[in-house]
């Protein structure tokens, strides 16, 4: 079974780096509309809060789960998670730190956009960002997302209720198995404050993001605000841009009046530009309608929100796609640069790493990363106890991982070997590189199964060899 912190947080963190104005509120569901407990026909118990229940084709409850922990919180900048658990000992630290439950235990998991909170998600008809995930003892792993649905869930909904102010949330699903049984469950759990964002981005009626960090640049000209940048991605630096999804706005100063103000007219007067960068595709769509408002709070903080508005992306091919964003924060100077350490951390130990060389073949390439200093070739660098990247040959300048080199990707170390039957998930990233310098970096290293602890990041001498 995998460690609990995968179960949702690694669905969510695949898309790290990736909203049509969003359709007014219905009232929120109210939890069991459908399934009040109590009042399910042919039961053999009265349903209570903190059992999952196992009902049979004809509505009898055939098997209980009793929960015995559960935890809510929010995680990755944005969403609201919950975890119940038939194990003790669920909490916010236990899942972060990769919580492994043990045969026989069960765990259901489920995370959701704030914009989620307390409204009925239905499985298999909602597209946009949510995730249920559950490994319970005697079933298939059952998996829902706004892309995918397991085949044993034939039906299904959940729903995530959290206060902030009481400090609690309530968590019920209901599930239909393709065999005709029913899983569901109810429970509310302390919820554990910190890291709450309302900010979002929305395109069309398939994606929504939370905007996680901005960046601010040299205003675009004379009587401009700062050029500001607004990252869904988890990064640090504004070096990091191009690797996320990102809005880009810059205004003139006049703008930040707290005014609602058109769009289409801002672009005409000279007053404003507005765009929206998907790294799913690259695509560069311009925000062209819709209302602005721009409330400028302090120095470089900001409160921002686009409604009713529109974009069209760079080839045209998708005109007036629905689009709304709010932000409210602060800015980093996108110019600072991240600092670089040259090291592999491995199971607490970092080693210092001085040396790289890149041996390519005619199918395969490999990237020894070595802690001495002067290696240049692949005797003395295997000699060296290095890290050794293994990948296609073509893809040794390329961004790539599991995902799309998945037949010859490995990292190897320390007399391990993780590939394609180990790792869950696993990146290798190339920043930058000269006739003789090299940046490259591992990360998102996480296996299907055990604790190992692997990050690494390269900058320095390089030798090619068969290039």
């Amino acid at each position: 079974m995998k460690k609990i912190l995968y179960l949702v947080l690694a669905a969510l963190a695949a898309l790290t780096v990736s909203c049509g104005p969003q359709a007014t509120p219905e009232e929120p569901d109210k939890p069991g509309t459908e399934t009040e407990p109590g009042t399910d026909p042919g039961t053999d118990v009265q349903p209570k809060d903190n059992v999952i229940y196992f009902l049979d084709k004809d509505g009898k409850v055939s098997r209980e789960i009793a929960v015995k922990s559960a935890t809510s919180f929010v995680y990755n900048g944005g969403y609201f998670s919950f975890y119940l658990g038939s194990m003790d000992g669920l909490t916010p630290d236990a899942v972060a730190d990769g919580f492994e439950p043990a045969e026989g235990e069960s765990i259901v998991a489920a995370a959701i956009l704030n914009s989620f909170n307390g409204k009925k998600v239905v499985l298999k008809e909602e597209k946009l960002r949510h995730v249920f995930q559950a490994r319970i003892d005697g079933l298939e792993a059952l998996d829902a997302s706004e892309s995918e649905v397991s085949e044993e869930i034939s039906a299904g909904w959940f729903i995530l209720s959290v206060d902030k102010e009481e400090l609690e949330a309530v968590f019920e699903f209901e599930l239909s198995l393709k065999d005709g049984s029913t899983v569901k469950a109810r429970t509310v759990a302390e919820y554990v404050p910190g890291g709450e964002n309302d900010n979002f981005v929305i395109l069309g009626d398939d994606y929504e993001r939370p905007l996680r960090v901005g960046f601010y640049d040299d205003p675009f000209q004379a009587g401009f605000e700062p050029t500001l940048y607004m990252a869904v991605g988890e990064i640090e630096y504004g070096e990091d841009l191009p690797r996320t999804t990102y809005v880009g706005l810059a205004a003139s100063s006049d703008l930040c009046d707290g005014q609602p103000h058109h769009i289409p007219t801002c672009i005409e007067n000279g007053k404003l530009a507005i765009m929206f960068y998907s790294i799913e595709g690259h695509v560069y769509w311009d925000v062209t309608d819709g209302e602005l408002i721009i409330n400028k709070s302090e120095e470089l903080g900001y409160e921002i929100s686009i409604s009713a508005g529109h974009a069209t992306d760079e080839d045209g091919e998708s005109a007036n796609t629905p689009f709304e964003m709010y932000w409210k924060g602060g800015f980093k100077d996108i110019t600072i640069s991240r600092p670089i350490y040259s090291q592999l951390e491995y199971n607490g130990e970092t080693i210092a790493l001085q040396s790289a060389v890149i041996e390519i073949g005619t199918d395969l390439g490999h990237v020894y990363l070595c802690p001495s200093e002067g290696i240049t070739t692949v005797e003395a660098a295997k000699a060296d106890n290095p890290l050794v990247i293994t990948l296609s040959a073509s893809k040794v300048f390329m961004n790539v991982g599991l995902s799309t080199d998945r037949e010859n990707f490995s990292i190897s170390y320390d007399g391990n070997t993780w590939d394609k039957n180990s790792l869950d998930t696993c990146s290798y990233i190339v920043h930058d590189r000269s006739d003789d310098m090299f940046h490259c970096q591992i990360a998102s290293f996480g296996l299907k199964e055990g604790k190992t602890r692997l990050k690494l990041e390269y900058k320095g001498p390089l030798t090619v060899i068969g290039l």
